[in-house]
């Protein structure tokens, strides 16, 4: 008689197997357990996922403002240039940023707007990530590329409005640029959570009433 062994894994933390000796006998068989590791604890599913989503979150966190302050480096840094430009004088860029150093007046201006826009979907991207851990409706994160959506090009019509009312540039690009450092930092994400606990919140109570 032939014994056959297999090694089934288990749900658990450490690696660890029990072991099984399948035993033909006539014409049936019979499974016997032999032996199990001892010392095996096993760790429920829904901490193994807190463990998880807490991981992610405090990565977000760390993407979060570490984006934020990098992007106010770039900014800054760009800002002071053209300043410089403006009045013929000499400032030389961080090392990190040489490759802006040599650039024309309108070149930086225009690569500004287009490091606005990646920075606005960076933040964005993180945004959707956070809603995604947080919440269980998938709808939150139609809400939430929306609200970028609406906000960035609210503020690339008003500054279209600028250029067309040249006496009132000024106050446009100013309205214009509030609405873009909105969505180019978590202020928008700090709006947005508290606004969909709310809903969560206000929908158990609509369930429990309707049952």
């Amino acid at each position: 008689m032939k014994v056959q062994y297999y090694t089934i894994s288990c749900n658990v933390s450490c690696i660890k197997s029990i072991k099984y000796a399948i035993i033909p006998m006539n014409n049936l068989i019979r499974i016997q357990r032999i032996e199990i590791v001892n010392n095996c604890k096993f760790v429920p599913m829904k901490t193994r996922q807190k463990t998880t989503k807490s991981v992610f979150l405090i990565a977000l966190v760390i993407a979060t403002i570490s984006l934020g302050f990098y992007r106010d480096f770039v900014f800054k840094s760009i800002n002071a240039l053209l300043k410089a430009k403006d009045f013929e004088a000499t400032f030389t860029l961080p090392s990190s940023l040489s490759f802006f150093q040599n650039m024309e007046y309108n070149t930086l201006g225009t690569t500004k707007w287009i490091l606005t826009l990646i920075c606005a979907l960076l933040f964005l991207i993180i945004s959707v990530f956070f809603i995604k851990i947080l919440f269980v409706n998938k709808n939150y994160i139609k809400y939430t590329i929306w609200s970028y959506i609406l906000i960035t090009t609210l503020s690339f019509l008003i500054i279209a409005l600028g250029f067309l009312f040249k006496k009132h540039f000024q106050d446009f690009y100013s309205v214009s640029r509030y609405l873009m450092g909105i969505v180019q930092s978590p202020i928008l994400l700090m709006i947005l959570i508290p606004a969909f606990k709310i809903a969560e919140v206000q929908q158990k109570e609509i369930e429990k009433r309707n049952s």
